[in-house]
């Protein structure tokens, strides 16, 4: 059974502490030993990293705290001091581990400044003779590097050693010190790299809104972590799993809310300048679908509903089949019937006796 190893980093201001955040959330529900600086053993599974600029009630168990008095926490806040001695104090871990018992896979997940954390990471590894044939895989939620760091191809680039690395980006955040890593990029990067396969999920909203707690879209995101780690090898206890249909309810809940998440741009050092971010999503002015992740599901759970929307002429020929499908949508998936009603895309049957299909649709 490979061996596999497992790295949370935090972002800004961020640590294990804040378990209502993707990241801290995870080292809570991870199985395993910890690794301990002073005790690390080859049968460690896992680590976290405080953020920069984090100050942790508790002692930091894994890395020195890098938020640790007030002008480290300023310092970490603006400039991202801290994340290098994170990377300094995994590669130890690591190398440590793998040396009792070599490491075949590495998984890394990290917010904000904790994902460019895991690309800085993944690259030390890739440059490093002992352990730059270990496979690692990436979780990166809204990667931002930070002023001043946004040219360094330690922080803005990942290795051949990266197999799988999925980001999720926010749309709506537009302060510019909060300028995402160009994902896209890395992206069309991985074409020439025969076994990489990169994905980048665009979602709605600001900067924090897809790691938090609380809203659908957060619900969506930290299903989408568990489902990557668990996939490549972490080992979790608990997590949130999610059927299609409950994926299109999520989705469903954010198009429901979709207002709202376009005015999410962002508020703590706004009086810096704004500029808005450039992300690629050929579905951002689309009257449902939210993203091309959410087409695929929809797909899935609702094979002819989810044809009819790209291609209302389908409609026709969709007959007691879809009627059916419908029907089934407005029971166990009411997020997702209720959004297509609010958007003007079906409207219910009256007490008429008519199907679906003798109602108004819009393409």
């Amino acid at each position: 059974m490979a061996q596999v190893f497992t790295v949370y980093n935090c972002g800004t201001g961020f640590n294990r502490d804040r378990t209502d955040e993707l990241i801290g959330y995870l080292g809570t529900i991870t199985a395993g030993m910890q690794a301990k600086p002073g005790s690390v053993t080859p049968q460690d599974a896992w680590m976290i990293c405080d953020g920069p600029g984090s100050s942790p009630r508790g002692t930091n168990p894994d890395t020195k705290t890098p938020g640790t008095g007030i002008l480290k926490k300023l310092r970490g806040n603006i400039t991202g001091h801290g994340w290098n001695q994170n990377v300094h104090d995994a590669m130890e871990i690591i190398r440590f581990i793998h040396a009792g018992s070599p490491i075949s896979v590495i998984n890394m997940a990290g917010w904000s400044r904790g994902a460019v954390t895991c690309h800085m990471l993944s690259n030390a590894i890739a440059g490093d003779q002992s352990l730059r044939n270990i496979q690692i895989n990436i979780f990166a939620a809204d990667p931002v590097a930070g002023p001043g760091n946004r040219a360094d191809p330690s922080k803005n680039t990942i290795p051949p050693n990266v197999r799988n690395y999925l980001a999720v980006v926010a749309e709506d955040e537009n302060r510019k010190i909060m300028k995402p890593v160009k994902v896209g990029v890395i992206q069309t990067q991985s074409e020439e790299i025969g076994n990489q396969r990169v994905k980048v999920i665009s979602v709605p909203g600001e900067h924090n809104s897809s790691v938090m707690r609380g809203t659908p879209l957060g619900k969506l995101v930290w299903y989408l972590a568990h489902k990557f780690l668990s996939k490549h090898g972490t080992r979790l206890n608990g997590g949130i799993q999610l059927s299609y249909v409950e994926v299109c309810e999520c989705y469903a809940g954010i198009r429901m809310y979709m207002t709202d998440f376009r005015t999410m741009h962002g508020t703590t050092m706004g009086m810096l300048g704004r500029d808005g971010r450039s992300v690629n999503n050929n579905f951002a002015q689309h009257h449902f679908w939210i993203n091309d992740h959410h087409l695929s599901q929809f797909a899935k759970a609702f094979p002819l509903m989810g044809a009819a929307i790209s291609n209302p002429n389908l409609l026709a020929n969709g007959g007691f089949r879809l009627q059916q499908e419908l029907k089934n949508m407005k029971t166990n998936a009411p997020w997702t019937y209720t959004a297509l009603v609010k958007i003007g895309m079906i409207t219910p049957p009256q007490n008429t006796g008519q199907g679906f299909l003798k109602q108004q649709y819009r393409g």
